[in-house]
């Protein structure tokens, strides 16, 4: 909570199990309240492509790239690419709201 304050947070908020008495208690001894709850929902995405059928699913930013122990020429071109991924979500959700990282 410290390094929060430290980096200036006005608005802090997380994502728990609702249901959980114990993970409500958890929060709120750092001073995090149930305010109102918010319906996490997803949708498959199908790809539009020509002769591409693909059901797209789920990703993870850690799966884009290789093994962090790789440290040759591919994988420092990764490491240029991994930068420029950040670039574009920073971006993205800053638009959505100012300081959203």
């Amino acid at each position: 909570m410290q390094l929060f304050s430290n980096w200036n947070t006005k608005h802090a908020g997380l994502f728990t199990f609702a249901q959980s008495s114990k993970h409500i208690a958890l929060y709120q001894k750092f001073d995090f309240w149930p305010r109102f709850l918010t319906a996490v929902m997803s949708k498959n995405v199908i790809s539009k492509k020509k002769n591409n059928t693909a059901n797209l699913g789920w990703s993870r930013y850690s799966e884009l790239f290789g093994k962090k122990g790789d440290l040759d020429d591919k994988r420092q071109q990764e490491e240029n690419e991994e930068g420029k991924y950040l670039d574009v979500c920073s971006r993205l959700t800053h638009a959505i709201y100012e300081g959203l990282d």
